[in-house]
């Protein structure tokens, strides 16, 4: 198992994309932090699929968009393991709307989940 004894935190991982990288991560040996925003449903079914797969997990709300939110993600992943391995900044919006139609209220929802969450993700990751 190529991740054996590794801990990632997974971003947006209530479904879709993260939810198949945190299922696979988990088959390959890693416990995952499976973060979610809103779908905490989701987030418990991610978690459960990563238990199935003998693997330990955990759930998480943040909302990307809020620094603190990540720093307070971060703080509960460090009272609950000595290290992790791989932050996935898989959280992501596409804010899909017809060129002249798109809003700054919208835009800004993009570039903050998946440019600033990214960043702020990472740099608190490092």
């Amino acid at each position: 198992m190529r991740l054996e004894n590794k801990v990632v935190l997974i971003t947006g991982a209530s479904k879709g994309i993260g939810r198949a990288l945190a299922v696979g991560m988990a088959r390959e040996g890693a416990d995952v932090f499976v973060n979610y925003n809103s779908d905490a449903a989701g987030a418990e079914q991610t978690a459960q699929a990563v238990r199935s797969a003998g693997r330990r997990a955990w759930t998480v709300q943040a909302d990307v968009r809020s620094p603190e939110q990540i720093r307070a993600t971060f703080r509960f992943v460090r009272s609950e393991v000595p290290a992790l391995g791989a932050v996935v900044n898989n959280a992501a919006v596409t804010g899909w709307t017809p060129l002249f139609e798109i809003t700054v209220e919208k835009w800004d929802a993009v570039i903050e989940t998946n440019l600033r969450g990214t960043f702020f993700c990472s740099l608190e990751a490092a």
